[in-house]
């Protein structure tokens, strides 16, 4: 009589299954799809009449605008976060001119150049809605990525001198420290400010 697989004695090397990671992989593939419906919608001619409409019926629709945009702006901020503090933590020369410099940017309020950015981008797409677009996930991105960039580089030099010194017995490569010690090490002030972030961004 032979036992049925569970996870203690299954074979190696077989995925298991549930009804519950398949309901999430439908969630995650309907999100997917929405996000491309929505983001089609931002191709489209710019109306200069357009009206915001108070009907409680269009506004899960503006809901979900508003979250692309976000989530579109998070990535941004989240990439330039993880390769700005880093460069600036593996390189003394580099941090004493990048820190400084997002210093000085972070201190501009976001709407003392909101109007210089949305001209641009309209004038690079004249008629098209893509440029609004593209200046308010910008304007949203600026306003993200300061405190995620000090946060994740503050935690990058907190690292214990212990650890440091075990990655180098191992002799890990740039990429075995970055995912095994560097990461794990900011995450957590990483994910804090993440949600400060993201709140901030929204409220934007």
């Amino acid at each position: 009589m032979t036992r049925p697989l569970t996870p203690a004695n299954q074979a190696p090397g077989r995925v298991s299954w549930t009804w519950q990671d398949g309901l999430l992989l439908l969630a995650i593939l309907a999100l997917i799809l929405a996000i491309v419906k929505i983001a089609d919608q931002f191709q489209g001619s710019y109306d200069t009449n357009l009206k915001i409409s108070t009907d409680l019926s269009v506004l899960p629709g503006y809901t979900a605008q508003t979250l692309v945009r976000m989530l579109v702006a998070y990535g941004l901020s989240l990439g330039f976060t993880l390769i700005y503090a880093y460069a600036a933590y593996r390189s003394k020369v580099a941090a004493l001119v990048l820190l400084p410099l997002l210093d000085i940017l972070q201190s501009i309020p976001v709407l003392s150049f909101l109007p210089g950015v949305v001209l641009a981008l309209i004038a690079l797409f004249p008629g098209q809605r893509i440029g609004v677009e593209i200046a308010a996930i910008l304007l949203i991105f600026t306003g993200m990525t300061w405190n995620m960039t000090f946060s994740f580089y503050q935690s990058l030099t907190s690292i214990p001198r212990e650890l440091q010194e075990a990655a180098k017995i191992y002799r890990l490569n740039g990429w075995q420290r970055f995912w095994t010690l560097e990461l794990p090490a900011g995450v957590i002030g990483l994910v804090w400010n993440s949600v400060m972030s993201v709140a901030g961004g929204g409220f934007f």
